[in-house]
């Protein structure tokens, strides 16, 4: 029984010591340094569109639905109608938060929501008093990233002409091959993560192109560039070319950026065909030695926890089999 459970707990722990993966990147100045975590750089979203994460949210909907109708706790209709949300049923989630404002005033969720909502539902100016109003309520919330969204809402009310870096977020990173900034760290780290907070979100429910994500998520990589890695960086260009974003300093970062990878194992070491490229190719053309770094590490983990899953059932197996014996 001992052996077994030692047995148990050195698998674990392997696994565990294999789940934490580390990767060689390259910095601006380019020194090649080691990163723990992989696929953490880029903002993904949140995609309901695949079956799998469908599925989670029609059983949460469900799940938040007997809950709500037992205990009539305000929190469960207010998750309910997040949800509905991320269903994409956005009139059916306006209506719900419409009925937690009439009976519980003043809340930030129900302010949030309900602005996120007039957006997805193309009614900006009412979602820029709703998210304003968020602010006024809590303005720490959502990693005190929601001045973006305030900023994103006026640039589209206002039209291309607020669509530039320095409308948005306040600043902008030159022109030159390397970006420049007078920012301080500190602040280069507060404006990354509200950027990264606010593009996980959006495009969760935004899908390419998109003249704002993609001129925001070119940011996020300059500011990426100065503050973690030039590897990450190009991920995100990459992101940012997905969305529609491509400008001469973008390719004159990304050229530099791409020398830089010389001598480094990753997705880069014999990229021919760039990212503005790819869009003039034959997709039969193409063929693509590119695998998400998110997405490896959701393959590892998987593999990892069914193998482990198959040793606790032997072990069981064999428990009962000796106590049978």
């Amino acid at each position: 029984m001992i052996r077994s459970l030692a047995l148990l707990f050195l698998f674990t722990y392997s696994i565990s010591s294999f789940a934490c993966i580390n990767e060689m990147r390259v910095l601006l100045s380019g020194k090649q340094v080691e990163v723990s975590g992989l696929g953490d750089e880029v903002p993904i979203g949140r995609d309901s569109s695949e079956i799998e994460g469908k599925t989670y949210y029609i059983k949460q909907l469900a799940y938040l639905d007997s809950v709500w109708k037992k205990d009539k706790k305000i929190d469960d209709y207010s998750d309910y109608g997040v949800y509905l949300i991320y269903l994409g049923r956005y009139n059916e989630a306006k209506e719900v938060y419409q009925r937690i404002e009439s009976t519980h005033p003043g809340r930030y969720s129900t302010a949030a929501n309900i602005g996120t909502l007039y957006e997805l539902l193309g009614q900006n100016d009412s979602a820029l008093y709703w998210i304003k109003k968020a602010i006024q309520i809590d303005p720490s919330s959502h990693m005190e990233s929601e001045w973006l969204h305030a900023k994103i809402l006026e640039a589209k009310i206002n039209g291309d002409r607020s669509v530039n870096s320095q409308f948005l977020i306040g600043t902008t990173f030159g022109s030159d091959v390397k970006p420049q900034t007078t920012l301080s760290e500190n602040d280069l780290k507060k404006l990354r993560q509200a950027i990264y907070y606010q593009l996980y979100e959006r495009i969760s429910f935004i899908k390419p192109e998109d003249k704002i994500v993609g001129l925001l998520l070119f940011e996020l990589g300059n500011i990426t560039a100065l503050t973690h890695d030039v590897t990450s960086a190009l991920r995100i260009y990459d992101k940012a070319v997905e969305y529609g974003f491509v400008n001469d300093v973008l390719k004159k970062r990304y050229e530099h950026f791409l020398s830089l990878q010389k001598g480094l194992k990753n997705e880069y070491q014999n990229q021919i065909i760039r990212p503005w490229e790819k869009k003039q190719q034959p997709v039969t053309l193409v063929k693509s030695t590119k695998v998400s770094n998110g997405s490896t590490y959701k393959t590892i983990m998987w593999i990892s926890g069914s193998l482990l899953a198959l040793v606790i059932v032997v072990l069981i197996w064999r428990l009962k089999r000796a106590n049978y014996q």
